[in-house]
């Protein structure tokens, strides 16, 4: 996960986090299965509850476009035994899905990419700028996950700090609560 700041209005050199541009965008990168077409079918239905059985209520995506103005979704998969680049752009419209095209490619990586462009203002001012905090508010969020024997490695990253692996984070974390 990439947090992209706001940097119209520059920064003060070596001014601290006190002084970090607002988060914009936020960028996810995923190896999963990708949007294959029965993964897209379920995101273009709004009530989806493919993925019920792990928690997920199909309906999480509608907050992307609460508090952004639209995500761009790029993914690659494999259908059969053929690999897809699958692309689309989701925005608050009549249509929801709009620009979505479907090709065959010869990448060697499946992989899926959300990026949430524009974050709107009544949430920017809000939104945390340490790398820091957005670790302990991800790590918060989902816990449950981070509990989970299966749960993938996950970092956050931006442009003024080294990555933090929201894993060994949780680990760490759940380390200094037990003594």
């Amino acid at each position: 996960m990439y947090f992209h700041r706001d940097d119209r209005q520059g920064r003060l050199v070596d001014s601290g986090d006190d002084y970090l541009g607002a988060v914009r965008d936020v960028t996810i990168v995923d190896n999963g299965g990708g949007f294959s077409d029965i993964n897209a079918r379920a995101f273009f239905v709004s009530d989806s509850t493919r993925k019920a059985a792990k928690g997920n209520k199909g309906v999480g995506r509608f907050t992307w476009l609460k508090v952004f103005e639209q995500a761009t979704i790029e993914s690659t998969y494999d259908q059969g035994d053929e690999r897809y680049f699958r692309r689309f752009d989701f925005r608050k419209s009549e249509d929801g899905v709009e620009n979505e095209s479907i090709e065959l490619c010869e990448t060697d990586e499946v992989k899926t990419t959300v990026k949430l462009l524009n974050i709107r203002a009544d949430y920017q001012k809000h939104f945390p700028k340490s790398l820091d905090t957005l670790a302990q508010k991800i790590v918060d969020h989902l816990v449950i996950y981070f509990l989970s024997p299966g749960c993938p490695q996950v970092w956050i990253h931006d442009d003024e700090h080294a990555p933090i692996n929201l894993n060994e984070y949780f680990q760490a974390e759940a380390l200094e609560r037990a003594s």
